[in-house]
């Protein structure tokens, strides 16, 4: 067999632009990469983009054994994937406290009515994590934007009225494109409205969502739970109240902003005591608190389960759990699936990835999924309609009182 040099083995894995975990191992077996690691980490490093997360991790490894002086260590580390360690994403803080976000899954789940009996190692081996809005729910509940400063809420200028964004990214973008002279900055979102229990209890649910939590519901080896950006802990009953009325037996709800899983899980802001005034040490964004709350929740049940689903229509939330969850249970099947608004008030629910062996991602096409390709993902969504009876976008014009 001819002897293969080290660019040649690189323009094969590249070809497609991909680079899995299992063509760096089998580039590792190479005499010539053997012989020059540092040859290979010099072709790849331009082209990282292309490898997938698990495979980034074993190339780093590389790298710092190269660096290290412990070249043949580091090739054969890269060349067994049993030996590399996954790498947890640079957001989430080395000294989080599991054991208190474990502690504050099982006092969160008791306290929602789930009996001590049923939760813990063991009791389960596939679980069911969804998000609520646009994913459980059709919702058009608005937020607001309101003064870091003053308190006040912002009025659009061009009518002097309340403002009320529903898409709320979509929207402030626009809002800052029209009024280039207002800094945006000064505004922080309010999600009052989203903490409103009427207002869940007549929004329309999404009924392929709520299908499967049915079919979760009637196996016992089965666990489902609700994973959503909400901070008002009153949205704990009022999905409760939504789901029984669906038929669904919920085994608990987490709003990870709100306060019993801030403080419960341990996903408060980390503050120097001895420097209180300084920058928080770390501070976790609503997609990586999510995929904390899992991890957390993943634990509690033992942390060997076969398999997990999650569910959510925002693109961060999928990336954030994509990040973290495989590496951390590498040995569980994850499917990770966008829920996509397909017109006429319809949704869809299409894989956006899934774990293989060792926590490799692959694309819906069975394809490794680059890193590159992770960042560049973006859900087909058609705009999700409005109810103009309830917000109508055209106010009349009104003389005002004398």
């Amino acid at each position: 067999m001819p002897r293969i040099s080290i660019d040649a083995a690189v323009s094969r894995i590249t070809a497609d632009a991909v680079i899995s975990r299992k063509e760096l191992a089998d580039t590792a077996e190479l005499a010539d990469v053997k012989a020059d690691p540092q040859g290979l980490i010099d072709k790849l490093t331009p082209v990282a983009g292309q490898m997938t997360d698990r495979a980034r991790d074993a190339f780093e490894g590389l790298k710092t054994g190269v660096a290290a002086g412990n070249s043949a260590a580091a090739v054969d580390a890269l060349a067994k994937e049993s030996l590399d360690q996954p790498k947890m994403p640079a957001w989430l803080p080395a000294n989080f406290d599991w054991a208190k976000a474990q502690a504050g899954v099982t006092s969160m789940l008791t306290t929602q009515g789930e009996p001590a009996a049923s939760i813990g190692a063991g009791k389960a081996d596939k679980i069911v994590f969804t998000d609520v809005d646009l994913t459980m729910l059709k919702t058009d509940t608005p937020t607001l934007l309101k003064n870091k400063t003053t308190g006040a809420y912002f009025h659009d200028p061009a009518n002097g009225k309340l403002k009320l964004l529903f898409d709320f990214g979509a929207d402030l973008a626009a809002l800052k494109a029209k009024y280039p002279q207002i800094n945006f900055d000064d505004y922080a979102p309010d999600f009052r409205e989203f903490g409103s229990v009427t207002e869940l209890l007549r929004t329309n649910v999404i009924p392929e969502d709520i299908r499967l939590l049915k079919k979760s519901d009637a196996d016992p080896r089965s666990r489902d739970f609700v994973i959503t950006a909400r901070s008002d802990d009153i949205v704990i009953d009022g999905l409760d109240l939504l789901l029984t009325e669906k038929g669904v037996d919920i085994n608990g709800v987490f709003p990870v902003n709100g306060p019993a899983a801030t403080n419960g899980l341990g996903l408060a802001a980390a503050v120097d005591p001895n420097n209180p005034t300084a920058p928080p040490a770390w501070k976790l964004s609503s997609a990586q608190r999510k995929a904390v709350a899992m991890a957390a929740i993943m634990q509690t049940y033992g942390g060997d389960l076969k398999s997990v689903k999650f569910l959510d229509d925002t693109d961060d939330n999928l990336r954030a759990a994509m990040e973290l969850l495989p590496k951390m249970f590498p040995q569980t099947k994850f499917e990770f699936v966008d829920i996509e608004h397909v017109g006429n008030k319809k949704f869809k629910q299409r894989l956006m990835a899934f774990s293989g062996a060792g926590g490799e991602l692959f694309d819906r096409d069975r394809k490794p999924f680059s890193l590159d390709a992770v960042r560049a993902y973006k859900a087909n969504d058609v705009p999700f309609p409005r109810d103009p009876r309830l917000f109508p976008t055209n106010l009349p014009a009104i003389a005002p009182n004398p």
